[in-house]
């Protein structure tokens, strides 16, 4: 059920800082321009946003040692926030991917390549 979002932030290995909700408002077109910038859990986020699901960010699941390098800004430490991970199996870390919320791969979309000798 989609109501575990709410009032969370979701993580991945994908995305090396935090954003909250304002910011990924305004970061919407510019990453659907960049197909570099255009990660699973950003998209996992407008879905949940379009159907009502208060989710309060997405920040990185990455670590520096034993410290996250991301900060969640308004909650003090990340202890004191819901997190949910939503992104792909990570042997190295041990971290599975959420059966509910992760993307598989028929959900994917492809380019096509130009052809360049045109």
């Amino acid at each position: 059920d989609l109501e575990i979002c709410n009032d969370s932030f979701l993580s991945s290995y994908d995305v090396y800082s935090t954003f909250i909700a304002e910011e990924l408002e305004d970061y919407e077109e510019t990453r659907k321009g960049d197909e570099r910038l255009d990660k699973s859990i950003f998209r996992l986020y407008s879905i949940l946003r379009e159907k009502g699901i208060r989710v309060l960010g997405i920040t990185s699941e990455r670590r520096m040692g034993q410290d996250f390098i991301a900060a969640i800004p308004f909650c003090g430490l990340r202890e004191n926030v819901k997190i949910l991970y939503v992104g792909q199996h990570n042997n190295f870390t041990g971290r599975r991917r959420n059966q509910t919320l992760s993307v598989l791969p028929i959900d994917k979309r492809y380019k096509e390549e130009e052809n360049l000798l045109d």
